[in-house]
């Protein structure tokens, strides 16, 4: 019959209740008794995973290692270590990324030129759960037969629009910061009230939720 919890002592070394630490490749790992050693009970072995296996088990993960050079990138979804200096300070790699924005997470900056010749296109499909975040538009103008009002919409509401009453470049300032968001699952779509004509739109954006 199994022991209750209360019978067990709290014991580290030599015994039928509690196994020894042992170190295997540098890591401590721990046999813990699923039933009374007394009745042939098997054994669980509980290996905490290494910096850079992949991860499992239980989400509570504490520590770190000290080390004055950045680890090396592993594979997605495997456990990291979190990274201290000597003196016991989380560290960061002060990588400027251009091609990502932080919003609810690490986003990847979307960039096209889109040529458009229709008055209403969409430009930026709907993604389920997620928003458009608009970071900059620039629009060349190859051929119009009327002047008119470009428009970028969502839902049917304005989001950024610029007059354009000439053949020419023009562009939506880009301040650093979203110029406009799409409502969650929205396309994201351009209307032109002038006469037909030719368009380059060149966009940079991200989805987030």
């Amino acid at each position: 019959m199994a022991k209750t919890a209360t019978e067990i002592p709290i014991t580290q070394g030599a015994g039928v209740n509690v196994s020894n630490f042992v170190l295997s490749n540098g890591r401590r790992r721990q046999t813990v008794i699923l039933a009374d050693a007394d009745d042939a009970g098997e054994a669980l072995l509980a290996e905490l995973p290494a910096h850079d296996s992949v991860d499992r088990g239980s989400p509570l993960k504490i520590g770190g290692r000290a080390t004055g050079n950045p680890f090396t990138a592993v594979a997605d979804g495997d456990r990291v270590d979190a990274w201290f200096s000597n003196q016991g300070q989380q560290l960061t790699v002060n990588t400027i990324e251009p091609s990502v924005v932080y919003d609810g997470g690490r986003r990847t900056i979307g960039a096209q030129v889109f040529n458009v010749t229709a008055a209403t296109t969409p430009l930026i499909a709907a993604v389920a759960g997620l928003r458009c975040k608009i970071l900059s538009v620039h629009i060349a103008c190859t051929n119009f037969s009327t002047v008119g009002q470009a428009t970028l919409t969502a839902g049917g509401f304005p989001l950024a629009a610029v007059q354009i009453g000439a053949l020419g470049n023009y562009a939506l300032p880009t301040t650093g910061l979203a110029l406009a968001s799409t409502g969650v699952n929205q396309d994201l779509t351009w209307q032109w009230s002038g006469g037909a004509g030719n368009f380059a739109v060149s966009m940079t954006w991200y989805m987030t939720p």
